[in-house]
C-alpha cells in the first residue's frame, strides 16, 4: 500500500503532515538511511549502572539506534522503526540521545508544530524511549528534563504528547513533569490501539 494512505485512518497520518509543515530544520543530516534497514544496527551492550549519563543532540549516525529502540519500544503500536528514523533524518524533529559509557541508551524526539507569531507556539513530544535493560536508572527523567529545557529555549508555550491508554508508567512520568490528561483518541495508532493525549503548558507561558 502506498504511503499516502497507509495511516489515513489513524492519527499518525495527520501528525506526519504537521511535522513536515513545521519548518524545523535544526538537524541537517547529510546521509539518508533506508527505512527498515537494520544492517548498521549494533547489539545493545549494557554499560555499568554507575556510568554517568550524558544527553546530547542526535547525529545521523544515531539513526540505526533510533530504529532499533523504536522497534523495541513502539513496535506493538505500528511500524515506528520506519517512521521515527525517517522523521529524524528528514530534519523535522529535534532529537536528543542519552549516552552512558559511549553507549546510546535512550532518545527523545520533539517536533515544532505551530510557529505563527499570532498563535500559541506549540510542540509535540513525538517519542521518548529507553533501552529495556537501562530502565530504573533515571534516564527517562534526564531526557524529559533536557527536552523541556530545549522547548523552553525555543519559546514553546505548550507541549502535548500521545501515549497508550494502558501505559501507566509513561503516564506517571509525564504527570511528574506537568502533563495533564486532555483527550482520549480512539484507534490513534497504526495497529488500532487507543491513545491518551496529554498537555503541558510552560510555567513562563502561563503567566
Amino acid at each position: 500500500m502506498g504511503k499516502s494512505g497507509r495511516f489515513g485512518k489513524y492519527g499518525e497520518h495527520k501528525r506526519m503532515a504537521r511535522l513536515r509543515n513545521s519548518g524545523i530544520r535544526e538537524m541537517r543530516p547529510g546521509k539518508k538511511m533506508r527505512p527498515g534497514s537494520s544492517a548498521d544496527v549494533r547489539p545493545y551492550r549494557r554499560p555499568s549502572s554507575e556510568t554517568e549519563v550524558l544527553i546530547r543532540e542526535a547525529q545521523p549516525s544515531d539513526a540505526p539506534f533510533i530504529q532499533s529502540l523504536s522497534k523495541k519500544a513502539f513496535g506493538q503500536y505500528g511500524p515506528y522503526e520506519e517512521m521515527l528514523p525517517e522523521w529524524f533524518l528528514a530534519g523535522i524533529t529535534l532529537t536528543l540521545v542519552a549516552v552512558q559509557g559511549r553507549v546510546p541508551v535512550g532518545f527523545a524526539m520533539l517536533g515544532i508544530i505551530h510557529s505563527d507569531p499570532l498563535s500559541v507556539r506549540e510542540s509535540e513530544l513525538v517519542a521518548i524511549a529507553v533501552e529495556p535493560e537501562a530502565h530504573r536508572r533515571g534516564i527517562g527523567d534526564r531526557l524529559m528534563r533536557n527536552m523541556i529545557k530545549a522547548a523552553d529555549e525555543r519559546c514553546v508555550e505548550r507541549m502535548h504528547l500521545h501515549t497508550a491508554v494502558d501505559n501507566l508508567p509513561a503516564q506517571t512520568l509525564f504527570q511528574k513533569y506537568g502533563f495533564s490528561k486532555a483527550r482520549h483518541k480512539e484507534k490513534f495508532y497504526p495497529k488500532g490501539q487507543d491513545a491518551l493525549m496529554m498537555v503541558r503548558r510552560a510555567e513562563w507561558g502561563s503567566r
